[in-house]
C-alpha cells in the first residue's frame, strides 16, 4: 500500500526500528519497513485525526477533533476509543509522560 497524499496527513512518529505511524483525518497506517510499504491500522470509524504521540514501541496514542482520544498498546496495530469527559473538544497535541499521566492540548 502506498503512502496516503500529503495533504491528507495530519501526523507521523517514529515507534522503533524502522516502524512509523501516520494519522490522517480519518485513516491510522504502521510501516514497518521505513515507508516503504503502509497497512492499514484497525481503530474505531473516526473523522478528526491530527497528532499521534508514541511512549514507547507498544504504546500510543492519537487525538483529534470531537473529543477524539485513541490507545494503542501493541504498537498501533489495534487502537481503542478511550474517554476523556469532554465532548466538544477540539485536541491539537498529545504527549505522555508514561502510560497514566499525559497531556492533551484543546484548541478552544
Amino acid at each position: 500500500y502506498p503512502m496516503p497524499p500529503e495533504n491528507e496527513s495530519r501526523s507521523m512518529t517514529h515507534v522503533s526500528g524502522q516502524t512509523f505511524v501516520l494519522v490522517g483525518s480519518n485513516y491510522i497506517v504502521k510501516t514497518e519497513d521505513g515507508g516503504n510499504s503502509w497497512v492499514h491500522t484497525n481503530h474505531p470509524q473516526v473523522r478528526g485525526l491530527n497528532k499521534v504521540f508514541f511512549l514507547d514501541e507498544n504504546i500510543g496514542f492519537v487525538v483529534g477533533s470531537n473529543a477524539i482520544f485513541l490507545k494503542t498498546t501493541d504498537g498501533g496495530d489495534n487502537w481503542i476509543k478511550k474517554d476523556t469527559g469532554a465532548e466538544t473538544a477540539y485536541y491539537e497535541e498529545v504527549y505522555f509522560l508514561n502510560e497514566e499521566v499525559g497531556f492533551i492540548y484543546d484548541l478552544f
